[in-house]
């Protein structure tokens, strides 16, 4: 983790991840360590965020002229970054924080989350992963405890199908 708060995948290409990015956050949390906390809130906030939507570009690449020249996000990144807000927010009585992860959260319900044949699957990004003839899932994308906190946090009729549908897939 730099200084800035940028979580450095240093066997790919010293590129972030979104998904690296909310692990930082939530050991952070985990660990009561505010300031490493504060400084990977901001970094993937300031550098991640997309300016349409509170979803985050799924990669940040130093080596290219524009860092972050794809704005698709990864689910697990935006659940990993949700939650962590979530536990920082209750943890530190972050009101921002909070709002920051509702709004991750609603976007990932409202973007992410489908009917397909019957079932609520969560799809792995915005872009590419859905059309007429399929839909592809990851089933590594559900983080269970994180959709059990998001229940607790939005009500069970929000999120429990979405967890009890990706139990049924698996």
């Amino acid at each position: 983790i730099t200084p800035a708060g940028r979580v450095i995948d240093n066997g790919n290409g010293n590129i972030s991840h979104s998904e690296g990015q909310g692990y930082g956050m939530l050991l952070a949390s985990l660990n009561n360590d505010r300031e490493t906390f504060d400084s990977l809130a901001r970094w993937t906030a300031e550098t991640l965020r997309r300016d349409d939507m509170a979803l985050h570009a799924w990669k940040y690449d130093p080596r290219d002229a524009v860092a972050v020249a794809d704005r698709n996000n990864a689910t697990d990144g935006d659940i990993l970054i949700a939650w962590a807000l979530a536990r920082a927010a209750k943890a530190w009585k972050q009101p921002d924080y909070a709002r920051q992860s509702a709004e991750i959260r609603s976007a990932i319900r409202s973007r992410l989350v489908v009917e397909r044949a019957g079932h609520l699957v969560l799809l792995p990004g915005l872009q590419g992963f859905s059309d007429a003839r399929r839909t592809v899932i990851n089933p590594s994308y559900y983080i269970w405890s994180a959709l059990d906190a998001f229940a607790a946090l939005d009500g069970e009729a929000v999120w429990t199908p979405v967890s009890d549908d990706g139990v049924k897939l698996l």
